[in-house]
């Protein structure tokens, strides 16, 4: 499993994005480019990158 890293980060990310952190909400959330990320197959959802 290559992209799980990728895959859990992906899914944190729309987790925090949807319900926000604390009670507050989440406009923005920037994910390192690290090259595992890039060439995952969930690249797209991770972007800005």
């Amino acid at each position: 499993m290559p992209h799980a890293e990728a895959r859990v980060v992906h899914s944190l990310k729309q987790h925090l994005l949807k319900h926000g952190l604390r009670k507050s909400r989440v406009l923005h959330l920037l994910v390192d480019a690290h090259p595992s990320y890039v060439h995952s197959p969930v690249a797209r959802g991770l972007e800005p990158m």
